[in-house]
């Protein structure tokens, strides 16, 4: 619905929102966008509100994914990278 296409577009943004704010910035408006989006969505009264509030929540889900691999690649020691990453997509593929 409205939430994997969000995702979609926000994993889409992702770069472009990396390049200008990094990649922990990215993260601060991914975390935005999914409390905005879940404070959207409670506070609602109507069905396309609530589509809205979704919509934001699913940006904010794409541009954590999204840079998710990414940060924890660039922090983590290099012993530890590959398994690190590896337990994320797991996590994030698995649920």
């Amino acid at each position: 619905g409205v939430f994997g296409f969000a995702s979609f577009i926000g994993a889409i943004a992702a770069s472009k929102i990396s390049d200008v704010y990094g990649r922990r910035g990215t993260f601060i408006v991914a975390a935005a966008c999914f409390v905005f989006g879940i404070l959207w969505t409670v506070c609602t009264n109507n069905f396309f509100m609530i589509l809205g509030g979704r919509a934001v929540m699913g940006l904010g889900v794409g541009l954590g994914l999204a840079i998710d691999p990414l940060y924890i690649a660039e922090v983590s020691p290099p012993e530890f990278r590959g398994m690190l990453v590896t337990w994320s997509e797991t996590a994030t593929n698995t649920g």
